[in-house]
Protein backbone atom coordinates (compact mmCIF):
# COMPACT_ATOMS: atom_id res chain seq x y z
CA UNK A 1 0.00 0.00 0.00
CA UNK A 2 2.90 2.29 0.88
CA UNK A 3 4.02 1.62 -2.58
CA UNK A 4 1.13 2.37 -4.08
CA UNK A 5 0.42 5.75 -2.17
CA UNK A 6 3.48 6.96 -3.56
CA UNK A 7 3.51 5.85 -7.01
CA UNK A 8 0.35 7.24 -7.18
CA UNK A 9 1.85 10.66 -5.69
CA UNK A 10 4.30 10.90 -8.10
CA UNK A 11 1.71 10.51 -11.32
CA UNK A 12 0.06 13.78 -9.78
CA UNK A 13 3.30 15.18 -9.86
CA UNK A 14 4.56 14.73 -13.05
CA UNK A 15 1.61 15.16 -14.05
CA UNK A 16 1.03 18.62 -12.62
CA UNK A 17 4.65 19.89 -14.24
CA UNK A 18 3.87 19.34 -17.41
CA UNK A 19 -0.10 21.11 -17.20
CA UNK A 20 2.21 23.75 -15.56
CA UNK A 21 4.36 23.75 -18.70
CA UNK A 22 1.95 23.95 -21.10
CA UNK A 23 0.58 26.49 -19.60
CA UNK A 24 3.82 28.47 -19.52
CA UNK A 25 3.96 27.96 -22.99
CA UNK A 26 0.29 28.99 -23.95
CA UNK A 27 1.23 32.11 -22.13
CA UNK A 28 4.49 32.82 -23.96
CA UNK A 29 2.75 32.14 -27.54
CA UNK A 30 -0.18 35.34 -26.21
CA UNK A 31 2.75 37.52 -25.06
CA UNK A 32 4.58 37.13 -28.46
CA UNK A 33 1.52 37.37 -30.27
CA UNK A 34 0.71 40.05 -28.61
CA UNK A 35 3.48 42.23 -29.24
CA UNK A 36 3.43 41.32 -32.74
CA UNK A 37 -0.06 42.89 -32.85
CA UNK A 38 1.29 45.91 -31.09
CA UNK A 39 3.99 46.39 -33.63
CA UNK A 40 2.02 45.86 -36.78
CA UNK A 41 -0.93 48.58 -35.19
CA UNK A 42 1.61 50.95 -34.49
CA UNK A 43 3.59 50.13 -38.14
CA UNK A 44 -0.07 50.82 -39.72
CA UNK A 45 -0.77 53.88 -37.69
CA UNK A 46 2.46 55.63 -38.45
CA UNK A 47 2.14 55.11 -42.43
CA UNK A 48 -1.15 56.29 -41.96
CA UNK A 49 0.11 59.41 -40.16
CA UNK A 50 2.84 59.83 -42.79
CA UNK A 51 0.13 59.26 -45.72
CA UNK A 52 -1.96 62.35 -43.92
CA UNK A 53 1.00 64.55 -43.70
CA UNK A 54 1.30 64.02 -47.34
CA UNK A 55 -2.07 64.77 -48.31
CA UNK A 56 -1.87 68.16 -46.08
CA UNK A 57 1.25 68.60 -47.86
CA UNK A 58 -0.34 68.45 -51.21
CA UNK A 59 -3.41 71.27 -50.55
CA UNK A 60 -0.33 73.28 -49.43
CA UNK A 61 1.22 72.62 -52.93
CA UNK A 62 0.13 75.94 -53.74
CA UNK A 63 2.65 77.95 -51.52
CA UNK A 64 6.03 78.17 -52.27
CA UNK A 65 7.22 77.64 -48.85
CA UNK A 66 5.76 76.20 -46.08
CA UNK A 67 6.94 75.02 -42.65
CA UNK A 68 4.02 73.31 -39.90
CA UNK A 69 4.19 71.23 -37.08
CA UNK A 70 1.02 69.35 -35.13
CA UNK A 71 0.63 66.62 -32.58
CA UNK A 72 -1.82 63.49 -33.41
CA UNK A 73 -2.88 62.56 -30.11
CA UNK A 74 -4.44 58.71 -29.41
CA UNK A 75 -7.83 57.70 -28.93
CA UNK A 76 -8.61 55.75 -25.25
CA UNK A 77 -9.09 52.48 -27.56
CA UNK A 78 -6.23 53.17 -29.75
CA UNK A 79 -3.52 53.21 -26.06
CA UNK A 80 -1.09 54.36 -28.42
CA UNK A 81 1.75 57.05 -28.33
CA UNK A 82 1.53 60.81 -29.27
CA UNK A 83 3.22 61.27 -32.93
CA UNK A 84 4.37 64.98 -33.44
CA UNK A 85 4.98 65.56 -37.07
CA UNK A 86 6.92 68.33 -38.62
CA UNK A 87 6.36 69.55 -42.59
CA UNK A 88 8.47 71.21 -44.38
CA UNK A 89 8.26 72.64 -47.63
CA UNK A 90 10.77 74.43 -49.78
CA UNK A 91 13.75 74.99 -52.10
CA UNK A 92 15.58 72.81 -49.11
CA UNK A 93 18.31 71.61 -50.99
CA UNK A 94 19.04 73.68 -54.60
CA UNK A 95 17.51 76.63 -55.75
CA UNK A 96 16.30 74.99 -58.86
CA UNK A 97 13.91 72.50 -57.00
CA UNK A 98 11.09 71.99 -54.12
CA UNK A 99 11.42 69.28 -51.34
CA UNK A 100 9.64 68.01 -48.65
CA UNK A 101 11.03 66.70 -45.41
CA UNK A 102 8.47 65.19 -42.74
CA UNK A 103 9.86 64.20 -39.64
CA UNK A 104 7.76 61.62 -37.16
CA UNK A 105 8.63 61.81 -33.84
CA UNK A 106 7.58 59.27 -30.93
CA UNK A 107 8.43 58.45 -27.29
CA UNK A 108 10.67 55.35 -29.20
CA UNK A 109 11.90 56.27 -32.31
CA UNK A 110 11.82 59.22 -35.14
CA UNK A 111 11.39 58.67 -38.86
CA UNK A 112 12.44 61.21 -41.58
CA UNK A 113 11.05 61.21 -44.83
CA UNK A 114 12.35 63.29 -47.67
CA UNK A 115 10.00 63.97 -51.21
CA UNK A 116 10.85 65.77 -54.43
CA UNK A 117 8.29 66.83 -56.66
CA UNK A 118 7.50 64.57 -59.80
CA UNK A 119 4.70 64.91 -62.77
CA UNK A 120 2.62 66.60 -59.44
CA UNK A 121 3.01 63.98 -56.78
CA UNK A 122 5.64 63.63 -54.28
CA UNK A 123 8.30 61.30 -54.60
CA UNK A 124 10.56 59.74 -52.01
CA UNK A 125 13.73 60.65 -52.08
CA UNK A 126 15.36 59.34 -48.35
CA UNK A 127 13.87 57.34 -45.66
CA UNK A 128 15.63 57.39 -42.25
CA UNK A 129 14.56 56.02 -38.87
CA UNK A 130 16.41 57.02 -35.81
CA UNK A 131 15.74 55.37 -32.14
CA UNK A 132 14.25 58.28 -30.14
CA UNK A 133 16.90 57.32 -27.11
CA UNK A 134 19.77 58.05 -30.02
CA UNK A 135 18.54 61.16 -31.94
CA UNK A 136 19.81 64.01 -31.91
CA UNK A 137 18.84 66.14 -34.63
CA UNK A 138 18.79 66.41 -38.23
CA UNK A 139 19.65 70.03 -40.33
CA UNK A 140 20.54 71.04 -44.03
CA UNK A 141 23.51 71.73 -44.95
CA UNK A 142 26.43 71.81 -47.64
CA UNK A 143 28.92 68.88 -45.96
CA UNK A 144 31.18 68.21 -49.08
CA UNK A 145 31.68 71.79 -50.27
CA UNK A 146 29.85 72.04 -53.79
CA UNK A 147 27.71 74.59 -52.89
CA UNK A 148 24.60 72.43 -52.90
CA UNK A 149 22.96 71.41 -49.24
CA UNK A 150 22.68 68.00 -48.35
CA UNK A 151 21.00 66.11 -45.70
CA UNK A 152 22.78 65.34 -42.08
CA UNK A 153 21.04 62.94 -39.56
CA UNK A 154 23.44 63.46 -36.24
CA UNK A 155 22.76 60.85 -33.56
CA UNK A 156 24.41 59.74 -30.07
CA UNK A 157 24.33 55.81 -28.84
CA UNK A 158 22.56 55.30 -25.59
CA UNK A 159 25.37 52.41 -24.85
CA UNK A 160 28.75 52.29 -25.19
CA UNK A 161 32.31 53.22 -23.20
CA UNK A 162 33.43 56.02 -25.76
CA UNK A 163 32.89 59.05 -27.23
CA UNK A 164 30.67 57.86 -30.11
CA UNK A 165 28.75 61.04 -32.22
CA UNK A 166 27.44 59.96 -35.29
CA UNK A 167 26.58 61.69 -38.18
CA UNK A 168 24.75 60.28 -41.30
CA UNK A 169 24.95 62.02 -44.53
CA UNK A 170 22.85 61.76 -47.74
CA UNK A 171 24.59 63.65 -50.41
CA UNK A 172 22.43 65.69 -52.52
CA UNK A 173 22.87 65.32 -56.99
CA UNK A 174 20.99 68.41 -57.86
CA UNK A 175 21.36 67.57 -61.48
CA UNK A 176 19.36 64.46 -61.68
CA UNK A 177 17.67 65.28 -57.78
CA UNK A 178 18.86 62.21 -56.26
CA UNK A 179 20.66 61.47 -52.84
CA UNK A 180 23.49 59.53 -53.87
CA UNK A 181 25.36 58.57 -51.27
CA UNK A 182 24.97 57.94 -47.50
CA UNK A 183 27.95 57.81 -45.94
CA UNK A 184 28.60 57.61 -41.70
CA UNK A 185 30.98 59.28 -39.50
CA UNK A 186 32.21 58.66 -36.54
CA UNK A 187 33.47 61.80 -34.21
CA UNK A 188 33.91 64.28 -37.19
CA UNK A 189 34.72 67.88 -37.85
CA UNK A 190 33.49 68.86 -41.25
CA UNK A 191 35.05 71.84 -43.21
CA UNK A 192 33.29 72.22 -46.88
CA UNK A 193 35.34 74.98 -47.38
CA UNK A 194 38.45 72.93 -47.87
CA UNK A 195 36.62 69.43 -48.80
CA UNK A 196 38.01 68.10 -45.52
CA UNK A 197 36.66 66.01 -42.89
CA UNK A 198 38.86 65.39 -39.90
CA UNK A 199 37.72 63.10 -36.97
CA UNK A 200 38.84 60.40 -34.75
CA UNK A 201 37.47 56.60 -33.99
CA UNK A 202 35.80 54.96 -31.53
CA UNK A 203 37.57 53.85 -28.22
CA UNK A 204 39.29 55.02 -25.03
CA UNK A 205 40.72 58.16 -24.49
CA UNK A 206 44.40 58.21 -25.58
CA UNK A 207 44.11 54.61 -27.61
CA UNK A 208 42.15 56.25 -30.82
CA UNK A 209 43.17 57.07 -33.98
CA UNK A 210 42.88 60.85 -35.87
CA UNK A 211 41.97 60.50 -39.48
CA UNK A 212 41.56 63.22 -42.03
CA UNK A 213 39.46 62.45 -45.27
CA UNK A 214 39.02 64.63 -48.56
CA UNK A 215 35.81 64.93 -50.85
CA UNK A 216 36.54 64.16 -54.22
CA UNK A 217 33.00 64.80 -55.54
CA UNK A 218 30.70 62.20 -54.10
CA UNK A 219 33.25 59.91 -53.20
CA UNK A 220 35.92 60.46 -50.50
CA UNK A 221 39.71 59.76 -50.20
CA UNK A 222 41.72 59.04 -47.37
CA UNK A 223 44.47 61.41 -47.13
CA UNK A 224 46.02 60.25 -43.47
CA UNK A 225 45.77 58.92 -40.13
CA UNK A 226 47.53 59.90 -37.49
CA UNK A 227 48.44 57.66 -33.86
CA UNK A 228 50.82 57.21 -31.66
CA UNK A 229 52.53 53.89 -31.65
CA UNK A 230 51.19 51.66 -28.76
CA UNK A 231 52.61 48.04 -27.41
CA UNK A 232 49.61 45.70 -29.11
CA UNK A 233 49.83 43.55 -25.93
CA UNK A 234 49.04 45.56 -23.37
CA UNK A 235 47.85 48.97 -24.91
CA UNK A 236 50.78 51.30 -23.45
CA UNK A 237 52.77 53.60 -25.17
CA UNK A 238 55.92 53.08 -27.16
CA UNK A 239 56.70 56.54 -27.36
CA UNK A 240 54.93 60.13 -26.72
CA UNK A 241 55.56 61.04 -30.97
CA UNK A 242 52.70 60.97 -33.28
CA UNK A 243 53.03 59.23 -36.34
CA UNK A 244 51.54 59.74 -39.56
CA UNK A 245 50.21 56.22 -41.37
CA UNK A 246 48.63 56.09 -44.65
CA UNK A 247 45.64 54.07 -45.93
CA UNK A 248 47.57 51.25 -45.77
CA UNK A 249 48.29 51.82 -42.53
CA UNK A 250 52.00 52.36 -43.09
CA UNK A 251 54.12 55.03 -41.40
CA UNK A 252 55.05 57.76 -43.26
CA UNK A 253 56.38 60.46 -41.26
CA UNK A 254 57.11 60.58 -37.76
CA UNK A 255 55.68 64.06 -35.70
CA UNK A 256 57.34 65.76 -33.23
CA UNK A 257 53.62 67.51 -32.32
CA UNK A 258 50.31 67.16 -33.36
CA UNK A 259 49.62 69.30 -36.71
CA UNK A 260 47.55 72.81 -35.63
CA UNK A 261 44.19 71.53 -38.30
CA UNK A 262 43.85 69.01 -35.93
CA UNK A 263 43.57 70.94 -32.74
CA UNK A 264 39.71 72.19 -33.88
CA UNK A 265 38.46 68.95 -34.30
CA UNK A 266 35.42 68.45 -31.75
CA UNK A 267 36.40 66.35 -28.52
CA UNK A 268 40.04 66.49 -29.55
CA UNK A 269 40.86 66.39 -26.01
CA UNK A 270 39.55 62.51 -26.03
CA UNK A 271 42.81 61.67 -28.44
CA UNK A 272 45.14 64.12 -26.36
CA UNK A 273 43.89 62.37 -23.00
CA UNK A 274 46.78 60.00 -21.71
CA UNK A 275 49.33 61.12 -24.66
Amino acid sequence: MKFSTCYIVLLLFVFSCKENSKRKKINTTKSVTTVTNWRVRDSLRLDHILQEALQNATTLNNKSSFDTLYIVGSTREENAMDVSVQIRFDTLFSKQQRHLRIRRSTASDTYLNVYAIKNMSFVQKVAHEQLAMSYINDSIVDINGDKVKDFLVYSYSNSGCCMRNLYTVYLYDKEVDEFRHKYSFLNPTFSPKDKRIRGFGYGQPGTVDLYKYKWNGFEIDTLELISSLRNPIDGKKVSDTFYRFNKNGEIIEKLLQLPKEYLNIDGIEWFLDDL
